[in-house]
């Protein structure tokens, strides 16, 4: 199981660099990898693919295209929102100095993130009737 769970993710790997050194369209590049993770059998979101995604990006990759990859990851819902932004704020914050592009697009992400959340039934939306009525 372990050797076919590795050939998933070599292959996820080896699309995403395809892909990059292509200059792909993400939303292609996301259709082919949610049909290349359904065609393999694995649960979505996927928590393994955001693990691979972060560590991919962070920092030898960290190019536009492949900040756009990941966000359209997170848009088709192939990865856990908030593991993602847990996974890049452990890696992006601390190193803000350094990779000042890539604190500025986490930071965006955080914004999409928290007004998808917001907008959505996902998160309990804040109530001052409910406050005020304790």
């Amino acid at each position: 199981m372990a050797a076919a769970s590795c050939t998933v993710w070599d292959s996820v790997l080896e699309l995403t660099k395809s892909a990059q050194v292509k200059n792909c369209d993400p939303q292609l590049w996301a259709i082919q990898l949610s049909s290349n993770l359904n065609s393999a059998g694995v649960d979505l979101p996927s928590v393994e693919l955001a693990h691979l995604l972060v560590s991919h990006i962070c920092f030898d990759n960290h190019l536009p295209i492949t900040w756009k990859f990941l966000e359209k990851a997170l848009s088709f819902n192939l990865v856990p929102p908030l593991l993602v932004l847990a996974l890049l704020s452990t890696r992006v914050v601390p190193n803000r100095q350094l990779h000042p592009a890539a604190y500025r697009l986490y930071m965006e992400l955080v914004k999409e993130t928290c007004l998808f959340f917001f907008s959505s039934n996902r998160c309990p939306k804040p109530s001052i009737d409910h406050e005020i009525n304790r």
